[in-house]
C-alpha cells in the first residue's frame, strides 16, 4: 500500500498547465528483487496520463486523472479492462473496509490473548494504525541527471521511510506549466484518500502520513527528481526523473481504448 500511496503521490507532482501540453519519462527500479521499469507521462491541460513499463519495455498498466470530472481511470491492458475512482467510490471502498475491519475484529476476540495478537500483526492491524506526524529534514545538496537539488529525508519518528532530492520547478522544462494545477489534483486526491483515515487502520495511517508529507513538498515549491524508499534501513525502491519537455499531446490519449472493458471497483 505503501508504494501504490507513494505513486499517487509521483502523480500529483505531475500536472499541467492551461498553456502547454507537456510529456516525461520516470526510471523506477526494485532493489529487491531486483527489476527496472519506467513510466512515461503525459500531460493536456487537466488531464495526466502515466503508462507504467516494466522490465523489457512490456506496457503494464495506465493510469489516467481527469481534472474536469476529477476522476481516476486505473487500466489493465493484460485484462483489457479498467476501472475508475472517485470521491464517492473511495468512500464506498472505505465503508466496506471499515465494515470487514469490524468483522475481523468480531471474529478475533473469540481467540486467546496470544493467537489474537499474532493473528492482529499478520493482518496488519497489531500497531500499524498508530499515526506518526512525518518530518522532512534537509540533508543536502545533489545532482541527478545534470539537475541540481536538495536532498531531503522523510522521517516516521526515528525511522528514515524515504529521501527526495527535490528542485525548483523552473530547473525542469514545462515546469512551471507542471505546477499550475497541482494545487487543483493535489486538492481532488486529498478528498479521494482521507475516505481512507479510518481510526486503528494501517491503511489509514499511512494515507495520513502520505498527505501530510506532500503536504510539506508543496510547500518546498519544487519536484523530486529522485525519490528513494526505505525499508527498514534498507533502499527498497529508486525512482528517477529522466526528462520533461512541451509539445502537443492529442485528447484522445486520455481515455481508455474503446475495446477495454469497465469493471466495478470493489474489495474482495
Amino acid at each position: 500500500m505503501r508504494r501504490l500511496v507513494s505513486s499517487f503521490a509521483v502523480a500529483l507532482l505531475f500536472t499541467a498547465s492551461a498553456y502547454a501540453d507537456v510529456v516525461f519519462e520516470i526510471e523506477q527500479k526494485e532493489l529487491n528483487p531486483e527489476s527496472t521499469g519506467q513510466i512515461k507521462g503525459k500531460v493536456k491541460g487537466s488531464d495526466l496520463r502515466m503508462d507504467m513499463y516494466e522490465d523489457g519495455g512490456k506496457l503494464d498498466g495506465s493510469m489516467i486523472y481527469k481534472g474536469a470530472s476529477k476522476e481516476m481511470i486505473m487500466i489493465d491492458h493484460d485484462d483489457k479492462t479498467f476501472v475508475v475512482l472517485d470521491e464517492a467510490t473511495m468512500s464506498a471502498l472505505a465503508a466496506q473496509l471499515g465494515q470487514m475491519m469490524s468483522q475481523m475484529e468480531e471474529q478475533l476476540k473469540s481467540l486467546p490473548p496470544d493467537q489474537r495478537e499474532q493473528m492482529k500483526q499478520m493482518m496488519g492491524m497489531g500497531g500499524g494504525g498508530d499515526y506518526v506526524e512525518p518530518v522532512l529534514k534537509k540533508t543536502g545538496k545533489g545532482e541527478v541527471n545534470g539537475v541540481a537539488c536538495e536532498k531531503y529525508d522523510v522521517l516516521k519518528g526515528a525511522e528514515r521511510v524515504r529521501e527526495y532530492c527535490v528542485t525548483p520547478w523552473s530547473s525542469i522544462e514545462g515546469g512551471q506549466e507542471m505546477m499550475n494545477l497541482m494545487m487543483q489534483m493535489a486538492d481532488s486526491m486529498d478528498k479521494m484518500m482521507k475516505s481512507f483515515s479510518i481510526p486503528g487502520s494501517p491503511v489509514g495511517s499511512q494515507v495520513e502520513f502520505e498527505e501530510n508529507v506532500f503536504s510539506q513538498l508543496r510547500e518546498l515549491n519544487g519536484f523530486p527528481v529522485e525519490t528513494i524508499d526505505f525499508d527498514d534501513g534498507e533502499k527498497e525502491s529508486v525512482s528517477t526523473f529522466s526528462s520533461s519537455k512541451k509539445t502537443t499531446v492529442d485528447a484522445s490519449e486520455f481515455a481508455p481504448p474503446s475495446d477495454y472493458t469497465k469493471q466495478s471497483m470493489a474489495l474482495q
